[in-house]
């Protein structure tokens, strides 16, 4: 398991696959890392494509720095990524989550770095003030049940595996600026959307919440040529259904 120095900052990477055009996969926050992909639909990309996994700042393995979780910060931590492991051509980019908004900013940021981008279950804006205000009154179990994506059974189970979770999601949102990075960052405009010139895949999960459905409908819109595929299950579409959502990131990708 390979912890990297990128100029200054440890990383978690992770590659699968010998060959084919690249593909970056990115996970959502707090409770994800780049097992949300490596046990679910990375094997499958991997059969004909070189698939770069990595932890967010902060997350899994990555360093837990003290700052630095906004969306254009961590769009710059991608691009480092992307640099050393990607190769020279242009990469699709598929992210989960606040994982899609990252890959969205580095994808406007640097188009022709990128072939393809995938959204699944993407909220924008990425963050709302009274959720974050909910996350900070509550208590650790209530916490952990607070985090979109399959957590009430994992927190009735208890044990190590909800320890070192509770441990993790309580430093990201205690002891670093992560909370106050993401409400801070402001929302992608209707004219950047428009401006998008990449075929883009929006994968959203047919029991999403009221900030995904929203955003979903949002992209759908603005972003000319948008794909929609709708996926039954809720916001942990890698883990809940990882072989439709593998499927459909197929087809776009190599259909």
């Amino acid at each position: 398991m390979p912890v990297e120095d990128f100029g200054g900052l440890t990383l978690h990477t992770q590659v699968a696959g010998a060959g084919g055009p690249p593909i970056v996969l990115l996970h959502g926050l707090l409770i994800g890392s780049l097992s949300t992909w490596y046990f679910a639909v990375a094997p499958t990309l991997a059969r004909d494509h070189r698939v770069v996994m990595y932890d967010l700042r902060g997350h899994g393995l990555s360093e837990l720095t003290r700052s630095g979780y906004g969306v254009r910060a961590q769009a710059d931590d991608l691009a480092r990524v992307v640099d050393r492991h990607a190769g020279p051509e242009p990469v699709t980019l598929v992210g989960h989550s606040v994982g899609g908004a990252i890959a969205l900013r580095y994808a406007l940021a640097q188009p022709d770095r990128v072939a393809r981008l995938v959204l699944v279950d993407t909220p924008l804006p990425v963050m709302a003030r009274n959720w974050i205000d909910r996350v900070r009154a509550a208590s650790v179990p209530d916490l952990l049940k607070l985090l979109p994506g399959g957590n009430h059974t994992l927190v009735g189970r208890g044990g190590r595996q909800l320890a070192k979770l509770a441990e993790k999601v309580l430093a990201l949102t205690t002891r670093t600026s992560l909370l106050d990075d993401l409400l801070a960052e402001p929302d992608f405009s209707d004219d950047e959307l428009a401006a998008f010139a990449r075929p883009l895949l929006l994968c959203y999960a047919t029991r999403g919440g009221p900030v995904v459905t929203a955003t979903r409908a949002r992209l759908a819109e603005r972003v000319p040529g948008a794909r929609l595929v709708m996926i039954e299950g809720g916001h942990a579409l890698p883990v809940e259904a990882p072989a439709p959502l593998a499927a459909a990131i197929t087809e776009f990708v190599d259909g």
